[in-house]
C-alpha cells in the first residue's frame, strides 16, 4: 500500500535525521520506526474500539493526552542523554 509505505518511510528518514542530529540513540532506524508505528496504531485501535484502557483513565485524559503520554514513554526511552546524566543513574 503506497500511502502507508510512503508515511513509514518518511518516519524512518526522520528517525535517522534525529539520530544524526544526536536527539535519538543510535540504534536500528527500521526497529525505532516499528516501534513507533506500532505503538501510534496500537493505541488508535484500542482507542477507536474502547479496548483495554480502563474508563478511568479514559474520563482522566484527553485521548490526545494519552497519545502524547504514550509517545513520551516511547522517546523517553530512546533519547539521547548527557553522559554525565546517564552515569549518574
Amino acid at each position: 500500500n503506497a500511502p502507508f509505505r510512503a508515511a513509514f518511510e518518511l518516519l524512518v528518514e526522520t528517525i535517522r535525521r534525529g539520530q544524526a542530529a544526536g536527539v535519538f540513540v543510535e540504534a536500528e532506524p527500521l526497529g525505532v520506526a516499528l516501534a513507533t508505528w506500532a505503538m501510534a496504531h496500537g493505541l488508535a485501535v484500542l482507542m477507536i474500539e474502547n479496548s483495554i484502557i480502563p474508563n478511568e483513565v479514559l474520563a482522566a485524559a484527553t485521548k490526545e493526552q494519552l497519545a502524547r503520554a504514550c509517545m513520551h514513554s516511547l522517546f523517553s526511552g530512546v533519547a539521547s542523554r548527557p553522559a554525565a546524566a546517564s552515569q549518574a543513574e
